[in-house]
């Protein structure tokens, strides 16, 4: 009920009651000469007395919405009126002792309510015209300070944004992945500074053109730190609408998948790649492995890059390297005619390591002059390699075919193999004769 109803109602009812006292003398009589105080004046006081206690109770449950100490002396005043009201039941006339102390604790009751009210208004007015206001501030500053507590030991970063895309706020794991203190973010456009990437350019245009209901919910880039590290970061936003439905704050929150996306690319690249295992080490040729060169023929077989040249390429006496000079040294004459290879074709072209001691590389829109140029490159950095290795060189058996359409593509294969493989025989024919 509003406060105004309150004060017409109670208004009212001591007009009634001064009504009753003298214009219609119907009020009980509360004391005569010949009596003293009568029974409905003791029963009042006692009546009287027992709301003021409650009035205590009720004050001490409500206690931290006011003031200490206007608490302390409001109770103190309501004490002492009660005390009071005791006192007043007891004279039989007016001049009795306890009908005086009971009038000295009623104005010193009043004192009290003029030091609880009058004064402290007077001298600290704020603690009883803001004291909702401040006890709400300390709420707020808690509720503030375990939020900044929750974000500084979050282990994800955290940025909080305009809807321009300003940099208002970022936790302690924000300023530790990239480097800047708060102090440096603030105020900065997020791509400015690296935190969010430049590319995919529809991010940044969400911001420019005030549309932030285009920010994709989740997106992956790359932040760039302040000693101009790359991290990659898996990125969630939120937005934080104003009464009004406005966007007022942009939250991103970003996890360091850098590990975890390195991880999937070395797994991808090993799933692609050769991997050389000897008996007493384990290195990487850098060739792609048979599954990939299949996958590629594959592809190719699909694509309008043809003409497709196969070369066929088979490392000479590995065995025998192996059983002289050990298992060490065939891995190394492995790993360096893999570098000869690489160094012969160019980037698109697929050098593959499809056996133990065989190699398979695909030309695509390459004719059999191209293939034959590419074979020539071959034998000269071999010669170049084995000029400078003449203890442990490097022989090489080839053998190419072209396909002029994708029927033709696997009967090439075939084809550039029986190839390498007869001049794999007429060198070791020629050795025998030599």
């Amino acid at each position: 009920m509003p406060f105004g109803v309150y004060l017409v109602v109670f208004f009212a009812l001591t007009l009634a009651i001064f009504a009753t006292i003298f214009i219609w003398p119907i009020f009980p009589t509360t004391y005569t000469s010949s009596l003293g105080l009568t029974p409905f004046k003791i029963y009042s006081e006692y009546a009287v007395a027992i709301a003021l206690f409650i009035a205590v109770l009720l004050l001490l449950r409500k206690r931290r919405a006011l003031d200490k100490d206007v608490t302390r002396w409001i109770a103190f005043s309501i004490s002492l009126t009660i005390l009071s009201e005791l006192f007043l039941t007891f004279p039989a006339h007016l001049t009795d002792l306890s009908n005086i102390i009971g009038h000295l604790l009623a104005i010193l009751s009043a004192f009290l309510i003029y030091l609880a009210i009058v004064q402290t208004g007077l001298t600290h007015p704020f603690s009883l015209l803001f004291h909702d206001l401040k006890q709400s501030q300390l709420a707020l500053k808690k509720e503030r300070d375990f939020i900044s507590a929750i974000l500084d030991t979050a282990g994800a970063l955290v940025v909080v944004m305009t809807p321009k895309g300003r940099i208002i706020r970022c936790n302690r794991a924000c300023e530790e992945l990239t480097g800047y203190s708060f102090a440096e973010l603030r105020g900065r456009y997020a791509w400015n500074v690296g935190i969010l990437p430049g590319e995919p350019d529809s991010i940044r245009a969400a911001f420019d053109e005030q549309q932030i209901d285009r920010l994709p919910p989740r997106f992956e880039g790359e932040l760039t730190t302040r000693d101009k590290r790359r991290v990659r970061i898996e990125w969630s936003n939120a937005i934080l609408l104003d009464p009004q439905n406005a966007v007022e704050f942009v939250i991103t929150t970003g996890i360091d998948t850098t590990a975890r996306y390195q991880a999937e690319d070395h797994l991808r690249y090993l799933s692609s790649h050769d991997t050389l295992t000897g008996l007493y080490n384990r290195a990487l040729t850098g060739l792609y492995n048979r599954a990939y060169f299949e996958t590629e023929m594959d592809r190719l077989a699909h694509s309008r890059k043809f003409p497709v040249s196969i070369l066929m390429i088979d490392l000479d006496g590995l065995k025998a390297i192996n059983d002289r000079h050990g298992h060490p040294a065939g891995d190394e004459v492995l790993r360096q005619a893999a570098e000869v290879l690489k160094a012969s074709f160019r980037s698109e072209d697929v050098v593959a390591r499809i056996g133990g001691d065989e190699f398979g590389v695909l030309l695509a829109e390459a004719s059999a002059e191209v293939v034959d140029q590419a074979m020539l490159r071959v034998q000269e950095n071999l010669l170049t390699y084995n000029t400078i290795n003449r203890d442990l060189p490097v022989e090489l058996s080839m053998g190419a075919a072209t396909a002029t359409s994708p029927a033709l593509l696997p009967s090439s294969l075939s084809r550039a193999d029986q190839a390498m493989y007869r001049a794999k025989k007429n060198k070791q024919r020629n050795q025998g004769q030599g």
